[in-house]
């Protein structure tokens, strides 16, 4: 499942962006999503929607970085488990009744959800720092 984002109402932000030289702004967007994303990931296994007796899919959710792309920057999170997907889709089960359905808990996009302003916040923060401390580099 990948999740994107869009970043509204930041003007100023993007203004004090628009400043920097492109390599840049890319490198400090990237630096800033990732923290985003590793503030995800500690959400993720530190997550109560899902049992996890032998602590491997806890262990297992991971930030993994992404090769850039013109239009996609930013890190991914992801639970290297083998069995992850069927803990957050669910799966079915053939019976001799027909078919049984097992629901998935949706861990990640529930960790998601329950800290989606926080993140964009950090993350809006750090974009905010990166850019102020890479200005007064420039200004040097």
């Amino acid at each position: 499942m990948a999740v994107g984002i869009k970043l509204k109402g930041w003007k100023d932000t993007a203004t004090m962006l628009k400043e920097l030289p492109d390599k840049v702004q890319r490198n400090v967007i990237k630096q800033a999503m990732t923290k985003g994303a590793q503030m995800l990931a500690e959400r993720a296994r530190a997550s109560t929607h899902f049992k996890d007796r032998s602590g491997n899919l806890r262990k297992s959710i991971q930030v993994r970085r992404r090769k850039a792309e013109a239009t996609r920057l930013g890190d991914d999170v992801v639970a290297k488990s083998r069995y992850a997907h069927l803990v957050e889709n669910g799966w079915q089960r053939k019976t001799q009744n027909g078919t049984q359905h097992y629901p998935g808990t949706q861990f990640m996009q529930k960790a998601l959800m329950e800290s989606e302003q926080e993140i964009l916040n950090y993350i809006e923060s750090e974009l905010r720092r990166f850019i102020e401390r890479r200005l007064k580099k420039a200004a040097k």
